[in-house]
């Protein structure tokens, strides 16, 4: 610990008159976990800084712009004799398109 999922939660397809649009948008739920309530949170604040506003070109993919919806506490999820596991989430809008 501490580790980040990553999971899509919606990607629909855009679409205009002349057919699948070029910049689509999909949402995503990043879930930081850690053995502290403190370390989820520093984990949730460093993911949303690096990726927030994020624009540029990655494998083939231009991201055009990641933008927070929001955000929340994740259940605890217990770790039998180790104790707990704290979570915070923050879901995101992604718009992409193809290079």
């Amino acid at each position: 610990f501490p580790y980040l999922g990553l999971a899509l939660v919606s990607a629909p397809v855009a679409y205009t008159l002349d057919g699948e649009a070029e910049v689509q948008r999909s949402t995503v739920q990043l879930d930081a976990w850690a053995a502290t309530a403190a370390e989820a949170e520093a984990l949730r604040w460093e993911v949303r800084s690096l990726l927030s506003g994020f624009r540029g070109v990655v494998e083939g993919v231009f991201f055009r712009g990641a933008f927070v919806m929001g955000a929340r506490d994740l259940d605890g999820r217990g770790l039998g004799d180790l104790g707990p596991l704290f979570g915070v989430s923050v879901d995101m809008s992604i718009r992409w398109s193809v290079v």
